[in-house]
């Protein structure tokens, strides 16, 4: 989670759970961009606020199929060492618990 109070910045490097390298750019506390690198193939799943409507490429450019699994939650196979863009989310407000903002979450 980021805090309230970094309304917009951005990070690289974190690794989330299952090997995935993450990196977010946010605006107004709202996620505007979401890098992913995994280290193993298989399925991502992520959840983001305003993801269901977003747009994933890989590195190439190319446009990555993905499925919604929930109302801020998305499925797409990822290749092992290969990094995808997630951006275009549609969410005006983030999520805030306890003076905190839900950016992100891999699951």
């Amino acid at each position: 989670t980021i805090p309230a109070i970094w309304g917009s910045g951005n990070y690289d490097g974190l690794v989330a759970r299952g090997n995935v390298v993450v990196g977010v750019t946010w605006e107004n506390g709202a996620a505007k961009e979401v890098r992913l690198k995994p280290a193993y193939s298989g399925d991502l799943t992520v959840e983001c606020k305003g993801i269901t409507s977003s747009k994933i490429v890989n590195e190439k450019g190319e446009s990555i199929p993905y499925s919604v699994i929930g109302e801020n939650r998305v499925i797409f196979t990822g290749v092992a060492g290969d990094s995808y863009t997630i951006s275009q989310m549609n969410s005006r407000r983030s999520i805030r618990r306890r003076n905190r903002t839900k950016i992100i979450q891999i699951v």
